[in-house]
């Protein structure tokens, strides 16, 4: 998978908005999920909620064209 190969999450600007973010459910992936599961050094924009959202440019998160990109350790794979 690329973002295991890449080291790397990407996300592009949510349909409302116009800034490229990275967003990730907190905690573990349920069991019977489809996914990555992954650790960042990163942190997000708001230590609250249950969505964390990664907007950058900033110290870790960078834009490149339509992307915000972050450094990941994916932890687990449920795929397929």
């Amino acid at each position: 998978m690329l973002q295991e190969q890449s080291g790397e999450v990407w996300g592009r600007a949510p349909s409302y908005g116009v800034q490229p973010e990275v967003k990730a459910y907190r905690g573990q992936l349920p069991s019977e999920a489809r996914g990555i599961e992954f650790e960042t050094d990163v942190p997000p924009d708001s230590p609250y909620g249950p969505i964390a959202t990664w907007r950058g440019p900033r110290d870790g998160v960078r834009v490149e064209g339509e992307f915000a990109k972050i450094r990941v350790t994916i932890v687990r794979n449920a795929q397929a």
